[in-house]
């Protein structure tokens, strides 16, 4: 069990890490690879997300969580391991409205 919650330790710090470093113009090619990626496997964006409350587990940089409330969720739950993701996330959606 201790060796389980270093391994996540570890991880919450390199990618809280990695992604607070993200510019916006980088951030928003971030978002948009989720985006054309989902829609290569034809999902409707905005039918998907469009009034739902979603939870984004492990969000990481947050893209997940930007892109469904970009798409019109009427609430997102953004949930990480890493303290410094949770930021980064909110710090992104605060400055994309």
């Amino acid at each position: 069990m201790e060796e389980l919650a270093q391994v996540q330790a570890t991880t919450a710090v390199v990618f809280g890490n990695t992604f607070s470093l993200y510019s916006d113009d980088e951030y928003e090619e971030f978002v948009e690879f989720l985006r054309r990626r989902l829609r290569s496997n034809s999902i409707d964006l905005e039918r998907a997300f469009a009034g739902k409350r979603c939870l984004d587990a492990g969000c990481g940089g947050g893209r997940g969580s930007i892109l469904m409330a970009e798409c019109g969720a009427s609430e997102v739950v953004a949930f990480d391991l890493s303290d410094a993701n949770l930021r980064t996330t909110e710090t992104f959606a605060t400055r994309r409205g």
